[in-house]
């Protein structure tokens, strides 16, 4: 042992070292750390562990002597490492490894003469054991750490010797990496030879059953299947799909192909042909009824703008068209009475003195609601596309809606209903649900571009979902409304606002109405459309 470190060792015995001149070296127990137990340590570990290593404990027993080593990084206390020397085998002033607890941790420890003398304490905070910026250091850890097969638990660390038998082979060179020439480890197969006439490619050995790129089609008919819709497979060239609703899925044994099957017919799978009716009417005309003869009783309408009390849905009026039909023609509501009963449940209507539009009478009371339903005598209200323009007027509230489903509730004495409500107020588009008295929102989005006095369109469209658990689903969309514009380039232009799909599963019974609806809002509505087109 050298001079000069037996000195360095004396010295250090009379000192706090290897604690920081700011450390308290006081335990926990409030008695002050023997300067001679500790007289050098070297401790190197990585620097993402953080800046402030630490003494955490120091243990002399008649049996051995431990110290044992901490890092805290802001928040947690980090093991680094310990080193344990049985008492019998201990040198005083020779260096002892340090025991890593976490990777890339290393270093020694020596120990001075007060080793002879038992004590022990913990240091729990780095203001009692912080170690002085002499004794460690922080390193980068190197960006190769270990070396092992892929999806394997074990690697290999410390000194690797790394060889390849053909034909893998394996070279140290230098590459180009991020603009920087770096030695690298390139691992390559190359080309074993000819054997005989014959040359073996060791490309083709390693390229599977397929022998080829399917990316460049040459493997073959039938092509291997790469991606379905974007996604592609796993590691293992595995996809796994899950089949819901009406399919069921079969295997062929013979060339492994997948057969998929519905158990649904033409008819649920194809929209209706477009064929006119017994009558001669094309789906979406509409056609204004003869006079009747004088010896002919004519059928009572109800008047535009009558008002029926709460309760019980009536079912007296007659409806004089069916499905596909259009509630209005021409400008406006003025011949609603001659295509449709459309009578009002609650609030008031009237027509407008243009006869042009179908508006909710004027109130100061904000809280009246105006409600106007069609009367579909039964008939079912899935596979619909319900259509309105509206304008909102300026008053005490903004507001405009489709009525989807309007029934009674299990008691036969309360309306039930869905409605999809635009309320320029508060800026939202939601579908809502009416039951016992009240509004339930079930689904909502921001509209912050409807104004009042514009003209828009909503439309409303109800489906039977196949997904399982869910039975029905609701979605709108609201337009701007081009006059100039057909009914079909209308409903196709980019949606201003799109809310849904909402998917129900408490929907039926579902031979409920369709209508329209304002919360207390000055609204015109200027035409009112129900198509069966969804199926």
């Amino acid at each position: 042992m050298s001079t000069v470190n037996l000195s360095w060792y004396n010295t250090n015995e009379s000192r706090d070292y290897p604690l920081s001149d700011t450390a308290t070296a006081m335990s926990d127990r409030d008695e002050r750390l023997p300067q001679n137990i500790v007289c050098d340590l070297r401790l190197v570990y990585p620097e993402h562990l953080g800046i402030r290593p630490f003494l955490s404990g120091v243990s002399v027993t008649p049996g051995a002597v431990s110290v044992l080593f901490q890092c805290h990084d802001g928040i947690n206390h980090i093991p680094l490492g310990a080193v344990t020397v049985p008492i019998d085998d201990l040198q005083i002033y020779r260096p002892y490894p340090v025991q890593s607890q976490y990777p890339g941790v290393y270093g020694y420890v020596v120990f001075g003469a007060g080793t002879e003398v038992p004590w022990q304490g913990t240091f729990r905070s780095p203001e009692q054991g912080l170690l002085t910026d002499r004794s460690f250091r922080r390193e980068r850890l190197l960006p190769v750490v270990s070396m092992g097969r892929l999806h394997q638990n074990t690697a290999l660390t410390g000194l690797v010797h790394l060889s390849g038998d053909p034909p893998v082979s394996i070279t140290k060179e230098i590459r180009t990496l991020d603009g920087a020439d770096r030695e690298a480890i390139v691992i390559r197969l190359v080309e074993s030879g000819i054997q005989g006439l014959t040359l073996e490619s060791t490309f083709q050995e390693f390229a599977g059953p397929c022998s080829g790129r399917p990316e460049s089609l040459n493997c073959g008919d039938p092509q291997p299947v790469q991606f379905i819709n974007t996604v592609g497979p796993d590691c293992h060239g595995t996809i796994e799909v899950e089949f819901t609703g009406c399919a069921t899925v079969g295997r062929n044994q013979d060339d492994c192909s997948v057969v998929i099957d519905c158990g649904r017919s033409l008819d649920e799978a194809c929209t209706p042909v477009y064929l006119p009716d017994h009558k001669g009417v094309l789906p979406g005309e509409v056609l204004l009824p003869e006079e009747p003869d004088d010896e002919e009783e004519q059928i009572p309408s109800a008047p535009l703008g009558s008002t029926q009390p709460e309760g019980p849905l009536h079912q007296e009026l007659v409806v004089l068209s069916e499905l596909p039909f259009t509630l209005i023609a021409g400008h406006g509501f003025e011949v609603a009475e001659v295509m449709g009963t459309f009578p009002t449940v609650s609030g008031r209507f009237h027509v407008s003195d243009d006869h042009e539009s179908y508006t909710t009478e004027f109130t100061t009371e904000k809280d009246t609601r105006n409600m106007a339903v069609w009367d579909s005598k039964g008939m079912s209200s899935l596979h619909s596309k319900v259509m309105t323009v509206f304008q909102v007027l300026h008053g005490e509230k903004y507001n405009a809606g489709v009525v989807v489903n309007y029934r009674n509730d299990a008691s036969g004495t309360r309306p039930e209903y869905y409605a999809v409500i635009a309320d320029l107020e508060t800026q939202k588009v939601s579908i809502q649900k009416f039951t016992n008295g009240r509004y339930t929102t079930l689904l909502s989005v921001d509209s912050p571009k409807l104004l009042p006095d514009k003209w828009y369109v909503l439309y409303v469209y109800v489906t039977k979902s196949p997904s399982p658990g869910a039975s029905v689903g609701i979605t709108a969309q609201i337009n701007e409304f081009d006059p100039s514009l057909s009914d079909s380039d209308q409903e196709y232009l980019r949606p201003r606002i799109l809310i849904g799909p909402l998917m129900l599963s408490q929907y039926h019974p579902d031979d409920g109405w369709f209508g329209i609806l304002t919360e207390g809002s000055r609204t015109r509505f200027l035409h009112f459309e129900v198509n069966e087109q969804l199926a």
